[in-house]
Formats: structure tokens, sequence, C-alpha cells
């Protein structure tokens, strides 16, 4: 997100002085934003870290890779509760 939106200012800037005209012009041009993107991209490599690390990100995503099952059994306890804990916060008591 952080490149496409370096590129996006970077790209409407060499369009905006006429680097994208002629051939030879865009081989430049291309070169010359890949360039400055990877430069731009490790400057600001401090500020993208520290905001993945205060989001916790250990370098992977965690999924979990249970099948789940349905169980006649567990769908009536799950129902069960649910009904007891509505009736409770209506203020109906039990025994």
């Amino acid at each position: 997100m952080v490149m496409d939106e370096e590129y996006n200012i970077m790209y409407n800037a060499m369009k905006s002085r006429g680097g994208f005209d002629s051939f030879s012009a865009k081989v430049n041009s291309t070169g010359k934003i890949a360039a400055l993107l990877f430069v731009n991209t490790m400057e600001r490599w401090k500020s993208i870290k520290d905001g993945i690390n205060s989001r916790c990100y250990k370098g992977y995503m965690p999924y979990l890779g249970e099948d789940f099952e349905f169980s006649r059994r567990r769908f009536l306890i799950i129902l069960l509760y649910n009904t007891i804990l509505i009736l409770s916060l209506f203020g109906v008591e039990f025994l």
C-alpha cells in the first residue's frame, strides 16, 4: 500500500513532465521510478517496521487447520446454555 502510493506520486510527477512521451523516455522513466521507489521504500522502512511491530505481526498469519464437525450434542448444549443465559437476563429464577 505504501509502495503503491509512492509509485502513483512519482508516476504522476514524471507524466506531468513528459516522462512517458517516447519509447526511450518510457524506458528511462521506468528505470528512474524503479530505483527511486526502492530507495524511498528503504528510507521509510523504519516507520513501516514500527507500524508492523505495533500490530504484533510475527512474520506469518497463524490459521487453525481444524475441520468443523457438526455435532447434535454440541448444538443442544449450546442451545441450552443460550436459553439459560437469556432467561437469566430477563430475571427468570431457576430452582
